[in-house]
């Protein structure tokens, strides 16, 4: 097989396994993703898209262990910390989930996306004063995020400020008035 031939059947077993992944059809993307491995066995997107599969199959011990590997052979990636700390968050391991995302917003403090899943980490456990500072980290960052515009809203809502609560979703929508748990939550 030439570079171009192996280049070209590779992308081909990716857009199979997205779209069987995209369907949920973890266990058939993930036939296709080993595939891939089996002839570039350190790509660490395609180990990360194992890990997702797993994750959706509740084979949270293996997607663990190739959110790790991933991590480890390219620890520039966001999603892959987002992928690991979702997957501790799900089996309610929430230090090392607080601790992966940590290391993320490490690579870029920019990144709202951690501010905003540790807010939710907090809130989880009730810390709202703590979890009111991640959302207003995150929104420091990026003023359009929608999402940490809508837990705001939660919070308030859970503090019994119901028209400061309404005041943050209505906020939200305005950043994205198809974004559904927002109208759930006003409603």
């Amino acid at each position: 097989m030439t570079k171009n031939e192996e280049s070209e059947f590779l992308n081909s077993l990716l857009k199979d396994g997205l779209d069987k992944l995209n369907q949920n059809l973890s266990n058939e993307a993930l036939i296709c993703f080993n595939k891939i491995l089996s002839i570039k066995p350190n790509h660490p997107q395609t180990i990360n898209l194992v890990g997702i599969c797993h994750f959706n199959l509740k084979k949270f011990e293996l997607a663990i262990n190739n959110f790790k590997k991933a991590i480890s052979i390219d620890s520039k990636q966001d999603g892959f910390y987002i992928n690991l700390g979702n997957t501790f968050k799900e089996i309610k391991d929430f230090n090392n989930a607080k601790k992966i995302y940590e290391e993320g917003l490490k690579l870029n403090k920019n990144q709202t996306i951690f501010y905003n899943q540790i807010g939710l980490l907090l809130f989880s456990f009730q810390n709202y004063t703590e979890a009111r500072e991640y959302y207003l980290k995150a929104l420091k960052f990026d003023s359009n995020n929608y999402q940490a515009l809508n837990n705001l809203g939660l919070l308030e809502n859970e503090l019994s400020n119901f028209s400061m609560a309404k005041e943050y979703y209505y906020k939200s929508l305005e950043k994205n008035s198809e974004y559904r748990t927002a109208h759930f939550n006003l409603g």
